[in-house]
């Protein structure tokens, strides 16, 4: 550190109106403090220029540069530059600019590992705005990497946070009459920089900024960075830019197998959206960051649609309710009734699913007086009905639940999509000596025993086993904001979660939510949730 930045310690005013508070971060181009401005009382991130860099007249030009650039782009995603100027003792110039509360995205990720997917999702789509917003500006920025991505806390009720794109110091300006500016110095950090930025003399342009998003978009779902060459100890830089330059790259569906992760992480159609981005080839990647955005978001959702129209509605149920006659099952969902002959248990095809690597069984909801009907038929013919209905039954269950099992986490919720169980199935899960309860779908359709047959038929024949179906229920989504955050969030009475909750999948139809505050304060909102629709409950602040 120079002798001009070490003497700003706290309590010396700088440029006449800011006094410094504490240092906050130090780099090659100067150093960041916290310092409180005279003329408003507020407290500010203050950026000076490193000393030694004063007298260069690049260094000077990047650094005025970003403060042109914050008000060019005009986006809340870019960090405010309140006043810039040049202190006169020192002759330093200066910016001060919107003090964030918050992390780097490479602090979070050092904290937290993975996001969850809609969290995740929701980062890339605001950083994606603003990089759009600077495009549409003619900004490149350049440098793109999780040190320069900032998610601060935001002052905007109902939202959690707001992601800021940091240094734009290093950024180029394309004219109205370019559509590319010329690489003078390597700049940029390797692991995100598109191989145009090695180059000296090539070209860049918008489409130099969407290489890094491709790079992050992975890094955010998986917790991991794309390169095999950054993985284990020894990094060598040399690899690295060889990887990027010269070796094939693969879709990300192989490399999260390689690196050992669910490949549910990534949505459907991301291989496709990614490799478009790292295209070493900038015209054939998508032209600006707005339209990588959009096919993103439109990958996004054509799977959303694609799973609420196959949503099935799925109820639990405990395998002890098993040999009564007739058993409530949990009401998460539609209430059902599984019907048994009264007088003689189903043994035999219950019995398969209390065994924890059987398949469950599949029940299906009778018409009212079913059970009557079945238990007063003949005693010859009670069994042959149950046990072939009961084992028709379990191969539709096999089937259903070989499906969900590959069914990936869904992109908005980063959650496989089964029913909420309810407050009577938590309970029961929580009793000591009970067994794990058995998820089953419902399906329609019991056979009447006394209906009638067929001429000829005797009282010994065996009726078909019933079709059976599954039961499809519309589902919406619930997003749940409160200021200030943090409020435990429940729906229908079971908890959720901490706000903000995002995209929560329920069943349309009406739903109870309640915000219960950290002082104990509880607000609480009736809404109707639209099928395939996401419905917003924001708690403002009292």
């Amino acid at each position: 550190m120079s002798s001009a930045l070490a003497s700003l310690g706290p309590g010396v005013v700088f440029a006449r109106d800011f006094r410094i508070v504490r240092a906050l971060a130090e780099g090659g181009m100067g150093a960041v403090y916290v310092a409180e401005q005279l003329s408003s009382g507020k407290l500010r991130a203050l950026k000076v220029l490193n000393p030694d860099l004063v007298a260069d007249p690049y260094s000077r030009e990047q650094f005025s540069l970003e403060a042109r650039i914050g008000g060019q782009i005009g986006s809340g995603h870019v960090v405010e530059v309140i006043a810039a100027g040049v202190d006169e003792e020192t002759e330093i110039p200066y910016l001060a600019m919107e003090l964030l509360e918050g992390e780097d995205l490479a602090d979070l990720l050092h904290r937290r590992g993975r996001l969850p997917t809609h969290e995740a999702l929701e980062i890339f789509e605001q950083l994606g705005d603003a990089l759009a917003a600077a495009h549409r500006a003619g900004v490149i920025h350049r440098d793109l990497k999780p040190r320069n991505i900032f998610v601060a806390r935001s002052k905007l009720r109902g939202m959690p946070f707001v992601v800021k794109v940091l240094d734009f110091g290093i950024s180029k300006l394309i004219t109205h009459n370019a559509t590319s500016v010329t690489v003078t110095r390597q700049l940029g950090s390797p692991l995100f920089m598109a191989p145009e930025q090695a180059r000296s003399g090539a070209k860049l342009r918008r489409s130099t900024d969407v290489w890094p998003m491709g790079l992050l978009a992975y890094l955010l779902l998986t917790g991991r960075h794309y390169w095999r060459s950054v993985e284990g100890e020894g990094v060598s830089l040399n690899a690295l830019l060889m990887e990027i330059a010269v070796h094939p790259i693969d879709p990300p569906g192989l490399r999260v197998m390689e690196q050992g992760l669910d490949p549910g992480l990534l949505p459907a159609g991301f291989d496709e959206w990614f490799l478009r981005c790292v295209e070493r080839d900038p015209e054939r990647r998508f032209a600006d960051a707005g339209e990588a955005s959009e096919a993103l978001r439109s990958v996004l959702r054509k799977r959303h649609a694609s799973m609420m129209e196959s949503e099935p509605t799925v109820v639990r149920v405990l395998p002890g309710m098993a040999t009564s006659g007739a058993f409530p099952i949990a009401p998460s969902g539609p209430r059902a009734r599984v019907e048994t002959p009264v007088s003689q248990p189903v043994s035999t095809p219950w019995s398969v699913t209390q065994n924890p690597s059987a398949a469950s069984a599949v029940i299906g909801p009778p018409p009212s007086g079913s059970s009557a009907a079945v238990a007063a038929g003949s005693s010859k013919r009670r069994w042959p009905v149950a046990a072939l209905g009961g084992l028709a039954l379990l191969v539709v269950a096999a089937a259903v639940l070989a499906l969900r099992r590959g069914d990936p986490p869904s992109a908005s919720t980063g959650q496989r999509r089964y029913a909420e169980p309810s407050a009577a199935d938590a309970a029961a899960e929580a009793a000591p000596g009970q067994p794990a309860p058995v998820e089953v779908v419902v399906v329609q359709q019991t056979v009447d025993a006394g209906a009638a047959t067929d001429e000829g038929a005797t009282e010994q024949s065996e009726p078909a086993a019933p079709p059976a179906h599954v039961v499809r229920r519309a589902t919406g989504r619930i997003t749940v904001g409160a200021d200030p955050p943090r409020c435990e969030v429940s729906v229908d009475g079971r908890v959720v979660g901490r706000s903000p909750v995002f995209n929560r999948v329920v069943s349309a139809g009406e739903h109870r939510v309640r915000c219960r505050r950290p002082d104990g304060r509880v607000m609480q909102r009736v809404v109707r949730v639209p099928g395939g629709r996401e419905t917003e409950v924001i708690f403002p602040a009292e």
